[in-house]
């Protein structure tokens, strides 16, 4: 019994470990996500998708070794262990959760990557509608025509 509790710890540690590595791969994914959205320079969507893939592979790794560890967690009396068993089931749907979380962001970051190119082509758009903007204003010919005549009439009036 006090073997079964200190493996559920140790479990219960893993995925807290687990966890925040999760949410630091969510931090990293808004910060490539503004990175796509503000430079230029951006890294290649084969880029930014291998560099998930080692992060979240991983993480995979470790919820599937989780699972495994608590899946061998072995059963005792039921009546002795049932404190045990309801942990023993908390753990298990939190690591199911985290497992259908670190998919999400798997989603999320595919979803992004495919969406990247209308990202920059929207913001190549944006920039070339404000620098035509910014063009210089053209004359208007007749005006033009008009102060030429004047100066003209002036030159003349000189000579």
């Amino acid at each position: 019994l006090s073997n079964i509790s200190e493996e559920m710890e140790i479990a219960r540690g893993a995925m807290e470990n687990t966890q925040n590595q999760v949410n630091e791969v969510q931090h990293q994914l808004g910060i490539v996500r503004e990175a796509a959205v503000n430079s230029s320079g951006n890294p290649s969507g084969a880029d930014l998708n291998q560099q998930l893939q080692a992060t979240l592979g991983p993480l995979q790794a470790q919820v599937g070794q989780l699972e495994g560890k608590i899946n061998a967690l072995p059963l005792i009396d039921p009546i002795v262990t049932q404190g045990q068993g309801e942990q023993l089931q908390g753990l298990q749907t939190q690591l199911h959760d985290l497992s259908t979380r670190l998919d999400n962001v798997a989603t999320q970051f595919s979803s992004e990557m495919a969406n990247l190119p209308n990202v920059v082509e929207e913001k190549v758009q944006t920039h070339v509608s404000t620098i035509r903007d910014q063009a210089v204003p053209q004359v208007d010919e007749s005006d033009k025509r008009e102060k030429i005549s004047e100066l003209d009439s002036l030159l003349a009036d000189l000579s």
